[in-house]
């Protein structure tokens, strides 16, 4: 294995164009993100209905009954409300230690619920969002044109891949190269051609955007800009495979004769930042996810090690138990050149794998997660929502500002490995296939950022994916973890979570509210609230609004702020399963290696 670092010219020519990836994770619609109401199976007898969540799934009624009458009067009386239920953060101090019992636990939470109570023995209680602090220190002008770490792989054997492992787990973004032939990876099983002879039809999601140089943004008027237009529409393969052959002759023409030969001007020449460009069209979230249709991709993708693949156990996103497209699922993106994937991170700051099939470039920027507090900073006063809008960074002005861009050139059979949280951008050089999808390192930088991300979505309103919560308990379930850190992230979130479910039943006893127990289904999804970005986990507060509308799921804020403005709703409390079978695995979960008891929980 060789390990070197890619340098990329920074003042190549201004006339390249550049890439784009991993569109699944790109911001959804800002009139997107409470509007979403998916249809669930029938809840049974006692409710009668659908009940709708965030994410879709279903709750199935229980058969007992008893005890429902009263639940509406205790919760609407504003005297019996418990406002510190009103927010489940998962950043925050941990009081207690990793040794803890559950019975210890339950023994720290006050014996009498009131609002007077100190609640912050376990865990500090509806901490605001705070961001951890940036490094400060002046970068000079290499280390603000950062270069990409780079592996050659030669072989598969174990002690490679484990190498390989340690590399890109502490590194930014990574470039793995020589993938493909080691493993065998047949890049042109992923070709336009042959998708389309699968599935001439399917469906892809498609943005029109304008093609653009890449050191300079404008809008229409030409005025300088980060903000990217990037027009959405539906379209099919079909029509899609068409216009990339025409752009990848178009491109060829472009690059192969002289303009004097060709006699017009290519878009580089043509394009010099104040006449505007033409239009380009990017095919994204091309869905991969039935096997069944896609036997031979499948095969292929089984070839790589286990560290990259979708299906693997060191990879946390299969603790979700359900379908998460174009994070726990396959998606092909088909470029021309010039078409951009604009900035983000990914889905909840998990990782991400990315293939370019080929056969031309694309081209990536990115910016270190420790950097992202300055970034948004710099977003803020631009005016940009970063989780919102979509933009594309000049790198120069990021550099002005001591935050250091690692700029990078992806060849055909380059694997891409983006780490956790961070900031990238990328545009392609030309026409290309890109196959992507997301992976949970089994560490705790990967937990820790996923917490932040979280807990950033909720204080902005912006919807969740992951089901980080339920991800933790199947860990934990599984009891196989031997490293210290990952240990204490996910004891971390169980502390909390725990002991939040205990005040909440406690709270709901104490006020005289029974709560229904309703299975859950070994296939059945994890809950979102309908109103916000919460994962409501196993206790829901369920009702519909009018006869005419199913059942939906809330959280405990929500709730009572529905409750505010409808007095007329009528809420039931259901339970997923009972807290005996948390408070087992929670007393279960052990480290495999020795660790002081003396050891605390930080945020």
């Amino acid at each position: 294995m060789i390990v070197s670092v890619l340098m990329m010219d920074t003042a190549q020519s201004q006339s390249q164009s550049i890439e784009a990836d991993d569109v699944g994770s790109l911001p959804i619609a800002e009139d997107d993100v409470n509007c979403r109401n998916y249809n669930a199976e029938n809840v049974g007898p006692l409710l009668g209905g659908n009940i709708n969540c965030r994410d879709g799934g279903s709750v199935v009624a229980a058969n007992d009954s008893s005890g429902v009458a009263d639940v509406n009067g205790a919760l609407k009386d504003l005297t019996k409300r418990a406002k510190y239920l009103n927010s489940f953060r998962l950043i925050g101090k941990v009081n207690v230690p990793l040794s803890i019992s559950s019975d210890e636990l339950f023994g720290k939470l006050p014996s009498k619920f009131n609002e007077s109570t100190d609640y912050d023995a376990i865990y500090e209680l509806n901490v605001p969002f705070k961001w951890f602090d940036c490094p400060e220190a002046l970068l000079t002008r290499e280390e603000l044109n950062e270069d990409v770490v780079s592996v050659d792989v030669s072989n598969m054997f174990e002690d490679e891949i484990k190498q390989i492992s340690n590399i890109i787990y502490n590194e930014p973004i990574t470039v793995v190269k020589g993938l493909a032939t080691s493993c065998g990876f047949n890049l042109d099983l992923f070709d336009t051609k042959i998708i389309y002879k699968i599935k001439p039809d399917i469906t892809c999601d498609t943005r029109t955007q304008f093609f653009k140089n890449v050191n300079v943004n404008v809008d229409k008027f030409c005025n300088e800009t980060w903000y990217c237009q990037s027009v959405e529409s539906k379209s099919s393969l079909r029509v899609y495979k068409k216009y990339q052959d025409s752009e990848r002759k178009r491109t060829l023409e472009d690059t192969s004769s002289p303009p004097n030969k060709r006699g017009r001007k290519s878009d580089y020449e043509k394009w010099s930042g104040i006449e505007p460009p033409r239009k380009v069209k990017f095919a994204t979230n091309i869905d991969l996810s039935k096997e069944i249709d896609f036997p031979e991709q499948y095969k292929e993708l089984k070839k790589l090690p286990s560290i990259f693949q979708i299906q693997s156990t060191c990879n946390a996103l299969n603790y979700t138990d359900q379908t998460i497209l174009g994070m726990n699922t396959v998606q092909l993106y088909m470029k021309v050149r010039g078409v951009k994937t604009p900035c983000h991170q990914e889905n909840n700051n998990f990782a991400s794998v990315n293939i370019n099939a080929g056969p031309e470039d694309c081209e990536w920027f990115a910016v270190a997660y420790e950097y992202v507090p300055k970034f948004l900073e710099i977003c803020k006063q631009k005016n940009i929502n970063f989780l919102k809008k979509t933009f594309w960074p000049i790198a120069d002005e990021l550099r002005l500002e001591n935050i250091p861009v690692i700029r990078f050139v992806q060849k055909p059979g380059d694997l891409v490995f983006v780490n956790t949280g961070c900031i990238h951008w990328v545009q392609g050089l030309g026409v290309c296939n890109n196959v992507s999808w997301n992976v949970g390192p089994m560490n705790a930088y990967q937990i820790r950022g996923a917490r932040y991300s979280f807990d950033y979505n909720m204080s902005n309103n912006y919807r969740n994916l992951i089901p980080l919560q339920h991800i933790c308990w199947r860990i934990a379930q599984e009891n196989k973890v031997s490293d210290g850190a990952f240990y204490a992230e996910i004891k971390n979130i169980l502390i909390k979570n725990l002991a939040y479910m205990k005040m909440t039943l406690n709270h709901l006893e104490a006020i005289g509210v029974n709560v229904l127990l309703q299975k859950r289904k070994k296939s059945e999804i994890s809950k979102f609230c309908f109103k916000c970005p919460d994962e409501v986990y196993n206790i829901m507060f369920v009702t519909r609004e009018n006869i005419k509308q199913d059942y939906k799921c809330y959280c405990y804020n929500c709730m009572n702020l529905m409750l505010d403005t409808n007095k007329q709703l009528d809420f039931y409390v259901v339970m997923a399963a009972e807290i005996k079978e948390y408070i087992d695995i929670f007393d279960a979960f052990k480290l495999n290696t020795p660790i002081s008891s003396e050891v605390t929980l930080s945020n």
